[in-house]
């Protein structure tokens, strides 16, 4: 069975929306191109549709996969009104217009401005070189212009990338899209953090589930891992890795042609591990993004003055606090040369000659100081800023120090736990064995028994037979002896019939003739 996750093309939306595609999908919602019939334009529109949780039934209406996500989504689909709304209230040209909201099929929409044109991987791509420092400085400028006044209202983007970033067609400006703060909201409450990082982007406490420790530095981060991919072809390692094991290379390091070395510089800040360590906000940070090419700057606020960005409680007109700091570095030079012209030729006229050319030279005077003064500044500037990347640099230290020492710690709790479990084997094995050991000594004990058990069985079967033996060979001794009995028997009764006349005294014996002694008949009874 095909799951469809999408609305097809044709589908219409509170009668106002046709659908004609797909713009990109995601874990929370998806992202449509249709067309307004009110005003006959293309928009673009973003639909609430977290897919863990959620699915399409009769390919329109969304429903929760089960009854216990049901306040999950309630809580997701209120961020991502109240995320429509707050983006609603800014009026700037690098930050995606927001329309309206609505709800529909069991769920709520955005519509916003559709931006024509690639982002910025797609352009990266098509481009096949590496961006020069203009091209660079017209994509930073804007960018960060739009981030200011987002951080001044508490905003935070908390996604940006290559392809969160669209190069709009007309103008070629920088156009920031696809914020991830209803996501990350979204992922508070459901424990899907992991789900709305992107790997190289995403600073390591995006990982966290403590939003309080992201800030403007998280953005700040993201958008250097930016610069980093377009001058490297590939973004930096992901930052979870970096905090055990840091293999980046500073883009300082590298052998990049045709960059300002504060701009790499200014960026391989942005992207240090520890937050605090990182420029914690825009102003902090844009000056040295831009050092040393003032003349991209007063282009660029050329075209922002003409529509500064604003939020709500501004006024449209009103410019931005970046927006301000950055007008009056660019725009006040140029203001005093014309004022100094004008004074010279007034001078020229009203005051003659002497006046004018003790004023030119006044002026000298003045332009020379003010060229010292310059020059003292981008000294001090440079030593400020040696200062702070030695500072970076000791802060990198101490956090790999850090690691290490965690490493360590973690180390001999393994090598503690691995000993622990040797002797745990050591002393099981000693135990088998005494057990074993016993086993054979007992059996050794029941074969011992069983063998004098035998032994006695035997010698009690050898004296049976030798009994049996003694027994048989009387027997048979008795059977070949005649016997004695009868004739012991016969001989006592005659001798008991003999004459007792004879027993006398040996007068009355008669008389023995001859020196035999006695007849022949007597000698034979005798």
């Amino acid at each position: 069975m095909t799951i469809i996750d999408t609305l097809g093309p044709g589908s219409t939306l509170v009668g106002d929306y046709k659908i004609i595609r797909v713009l990109g999908s995601g874990g929370f919602g998806n992202t449509y191109l249709a067309v307004d019939h009110n005003l006959s334009r293309e928009v673009a529109i973003k639909e609430f549709f977290p897919r863990d949780i959620a699915f399409r039934e009769d390919q329109t209406t969304v429903s929760i996969k089960s009854p216990k996500f049901k306040d999950n989504f309630k809580w997701g689909l209120d961020r991502f009104v109240q995320e429509a709304k707050l983006l609603a209230k800014f009026r700037h040209p690098n930050i995606v217009r927001v329309f309206r909201t609505f709800e529909a099929n069991h769920t709520s929409y955005i519509v916003l401005d559709y931006v024509r044109g690639p982002n910025v991987e797609a352009w990266l791509q098509r481009l096949k070189r590496r961006p020069t420092q203009q091209e660079l400085d017209e994509l930073v400028a804007p960018l960060t212009d739009a981030l200011a006044l987002l951080h001044e209202a508490k905003v935070l983007h908390r996604d940006i990338k290559p392809a969160n970033i669209c190069i709009r067609e007309e103008t070629g400006d920088p156009v920031l899209l696809d914020f991830g703060a209803s996501k990350y909201s979204m992922s508070e409450m459901t424990g899907t953090t992991a789900a709305i990082v992107s790997r190289g982007y995403s600073p390591y406490e995006a990982y966290a589930s403590d939003s309080k420790q992201q800030g403007a530095w998280t953005d700040i981060y993201a958008l250097g891992a930016t610069l980093y991919r377009a001058l490297t072809d590939g973004p930096p390692p992901e930052a979870t890795e970096r905090l055990l094991n840091d293999t980046i290379v500073p883009l300082r390091s590298q052998p990049l042609q045709g960059l300002r070395p504060e701009f790499l510089a200014a960026v391989d800040w942005a992207l240090t591990v520890q937050p605090r360590a990182r420029p914690q906000s825009i102003t902090e940070w844009q000056p040295r993004l831009l050092a040393g090419n003032e003349e991209a700057t007063r282009s660029w606020q050329a075209r922002r003055l003409q529509g500064s960005g604003s939020y709500v409680g501004e006024s449209s007109g009103t410019p931005s606090k970046a927006t301000v700091r950055m007008s009056e570095s660019a725009g006040a030079r140029p203001s005093r040369h014309r004022s100094v012209a004008l004074a010279l030729v007034l001078l020229l006229v009203l005051g003659g000659g002497a006046l004018a050319m003790w004023q030119i030279q006044e002026q000298q005077r003045q332009e020379i100081r003010r060229q010292d003064e310059a020059r003292r500044y981008n000294e001090a500037e440079a030593q400020r800023l040696a200062e702070a990347r030695r500072q970076a640099e000791e802060d990198a230290r101490r956090g790999n120090e850090a690691s290490k020492a965690e490493e360590d710690a973690r180390r001999r709790t393994d090598l503690k736990r691995a000993e622990e479990e040797a002797r745990r084997a050591e002393e099981e094995a000693r135990r088998q064995a005494k057990k074993a050991a016993a086993e054979e000594e007992r059996q050794a004990a029941a074969r011992a028994a069983a063998a004098k058990a035998e032994q006695e069985e035997a010698e009690r079967a050898e004296r049976q037979a030798k009994k049996r033996e003694q027994q048989e060979q009387r027997e048979a001794k008795a059977s070949a002896e005649p016997d004695e009995r009868p004739r012991r028997r016969e001989s006592k009764r005659e001798s008991e019939r003999r004459p007792r006349s004879y027993q006398g005294s040996a007068s009355q014996r008669p008389a023995s003739s001859g020196a035999g002694g006695g007849t022949p008949q007597m000698q034979g009874i005798r």
